[in-house]
């Protein structure tokens, strides 16, 4: 029991908001885009050691929602470039075929 309760401190610690220093501006992680505009976010990881990866990507509306997402496995992926790129031209790809 001692080593769950470890792990649920150390998880509640790593989810708590962070606080910003009083003199430290903050910008927003994230933007809305303007209305009847969507936006595209894309994201790649891999691991150095297998070389398989993957990408995510989702596409939000004015208010925030999530108008549709996706996820992918890849394999052969030698760079944190390469799968980002992928990410962004299938995010391309994706979007066009939705209209």
């Amino acid at each position: 029991m001692c080593g769950n309760m470890a792990w649920y401190n150390e998880f509640v610690g790593a989810t708590k908001p962070l606080v910003p220093k009083k003199n430290q501006q903050t910008r927003p992680r994230w933007s809305t885009p303007a209305v009847e505009v969507l936006k595209l976010n894309v994201d790649g990881a891999f691991l150095h050691n297998n070389t398989n990866g993957g990408i995510g990507d989702i596409l939000r509306n004015s208010s925030g929602q999530a108008i549709a997402a996706f996820a992918h496995h890849l394999t052969n992926v030698t760079s944190s470039k390469q799968i980002e790129l992928e990410a962004i031209r299938t995010g391309l790809q994706w979007i066009h075929k939705l209209g």
